[in-house]
């Protein structure tokens, strides 16, 4: 059962702030060091709950990683980003809508800073939604990720 409030946003644990509110939140500080690295730390653990992640998809998370340790070259991982879009496409026809919300999750891996931000991270958001990972499994690793942005002790 999907937990909205009466503008149709995502409801999250503790105060009445929503998604929405809180990805705003986010957005002003998109900007600030190490903003990106956290995210990524983020996307990634998400990656990790989708039910059934293919080997494919394991390995985008993978190669993720090592391209945010500096091990991989940005024309390698534009390449198995690119590629990683190629094994989505092909499975369009096969899986179903919440196994490619899975797939999804796993190819924000390869964000990169000059996406769209406000674009990427509402998208993200409803493809865990659609992935069938609920809110109470996320949310505490995006609190645990901007602890001055969204925690219990931040002012969002």
């Amino acid at each position: 059962m999907k937990e909205t409030s009466s503008d149709d946003t995502l409801q999250v644990p503790g105060p009445d702030i929503s998604v929405s509110e809180r990805g705003v939140t986010l957005e002003m500080h998109a900007n600030e060091p190490g903003f990106l690295v956290r995210w990524h730390a983020f996307v990634r653990a998400c990656s990790l709950l989708v039910p059934d992640l293919p080997e494919e998809a394991q390995e985008w998370v993978a190669t993720a990683d090592e391209y945010q340790m500096g091990r991989l070259t940005l024309e390698r991982f534009e390449a198995a980003g690119e590629q990683a879009s190629d094994f989505y496409e092909a499975q369009k026809v096969a899986k179903s809508p919440s196994e490619l919300s899975g797939l999804r999750v796993a190819k924000y891996c390869f964000y990169l800073p000059e996406w769209n931000w406000d674009v990427h991270i509402w998208s993200f958001f409803v493809g865990l939604e659609e992935a069938g990972i609920p809110k109470s499994r996320w949310w505490p690793f995006l609190e645990a990720c901007y602890p001055g942005i969204l925690g219990k002790d931040s002012r969002a």
